[in-house]
């Protein structure tokens, strides 16, 4: 935005911009490697939640690069910023990145809240338990 840009710099995009295309760079290929490490035992607990937390972190990559897409065609002028597409990848990635945050926050609760059950108390089971959210 101008206020970015009047405040930082033009410098602050590029930087946010090659940020992003690094972490989907690197996220998705790291993240596909935990999914299929952890597919064949995703019927267990633990590796079920990992493979959630995976799968949660890959689309954060993905938003990312939809980021560092629409920024990159929004520089060159390659799109106009009055068109559709902006709106079209724009509401696509902040949705995406909003619901990966919310499940991967959720699942790293779930999976604290595993580990320390376990370590309080080795000998309980969990399977097949239902869990009870508080809160928002």
């Amino acid at each position: 935005s101008s206020g970015i840009n009047a405040e930082y710099g033009g410098g602050f995009n590029w930087g946010m911009f090659t940020a992003n295309l690094i972490l989907a760079a690197i996220g998705l290929p790291l993240n596909l490697a935990i999914m299929c490490h952890y597919w064949p035992k995703a019927r267990q607990t633990v590796p079920f939640i990992y493979l959630t937390l995976s799968c949660s972190d890959l689309l954060t990559c993905f938003s990312a690069g939809l980021h560092s897409l629409l920024f990159f065609l929004l520089t060159l002028n390659i799109i106009s910023p009055n068109s559709n597409a902006i709106f079209i990848i724009g509401i696509h990635a902040y949705l995406i990145s909003i619901l990966s945050f919310r499940v991967s926050a959720f699942v790293s609760c779930q999976f604290t809240m595993w580990r320390t059950v376990h370590i309080v108390n080795p000998f309980t089971a969990l399977r097949g338990k239902r869990m009870l959210v508080v809160g928002s």
